[in-house]
């Protein structure tokens, strides 16, 4: 398994879902939840998924980060902090997909190759 990559999803996925627990968001919270789940399906598909999720994360931090900021500059308040972070999350976000992109990452989403059985032939 690709452990970098499945750190870096696994904490990126419990922030979002802190996120939308704080939000009531209860659908986004399990889909949050079940996305590191992920890596037991050793195809293909499963590592694109992954990289969607990480690309949807980013932007949900970012437009939450752009909707602070607009209500923090509405009641004078100072965001310069609060966007730095948000942005950060994102960031961390998206380090997964340079992750998912390697080697080890390519190898493990292949899936498991039966080979045959030279006794049968």
């Amino acid at each position: 398994m690709p452990l970098a990559a499945f750190i870096v999803t696994l904490l990126s996925a419990l922030l979002l879902a802190a996120h939308f627990l704080r939000s009531f968001i209860v659908l986004g919270m399990l889909c949050s939840l079940a996305l590191p789940f992920v890596f037991l399906v050793r195809r293909a598909w499963a590592r694109r998924l992954l990289e969607l999720g990480a690309l949807l994360s980013a932007t949900i931090w970012i437009l939450t980060a752009i909707e602070t900021r607009v209500e923090r500059l509405a009641e004078a308040q100072p965001w310069v902090r609060m966007f730095a972070i948000l942005a950060a999350v994102a960031l961390f976000s998206l380090f997964s997909l340079p992750l998912l992109e390697g080697s080890r990452a390519r190898t493990w989403f292949a899936g498991i190759r039966k080979e045959k059985d030279s006794s049968l032939e």
